[in-house]
């Protein structure tokens, strides 16, 4: 799994969040990489529920360009092309 690494100082235990289906994990100086990563296989399917919830409310988003609306079509959480 993919994630956006911060190493805080201020930080007393990993934390994971998503936002806009990115997956953000917070993590003390003191821990290593290998915990992090075994504490994110172990949140595994929270954080599949959150970027579900996140590319479902995205499905239908429609933009405006050049005079017309197009439809997103989402491949994954990052990527989409424009319907026509």
């Amino acid at each position: 799994m993919e994630y956006v690494l911060h190493r805080k100082s201020n930080c007393k235990k990993i934390k994971i969040r998503v936002v806009k289906g990115v997956v953000q994990v917070s993590a003390p100086f003191y821990v290593s990489k290998r915990e992090i990563d075994d504490f994110v296989k172990e949140q595994d399917a929270w954080i599949q529920n959150q970027l579900t919830k996140y590319t479902v409310s995205k499905e239908n988003d429609k933009i405006p360009l050049l005079g017309n609306e197009y439809r997103l079509h989402y491949i994954d959480q990052r990527k989409c092309y424009v319907e026509d």
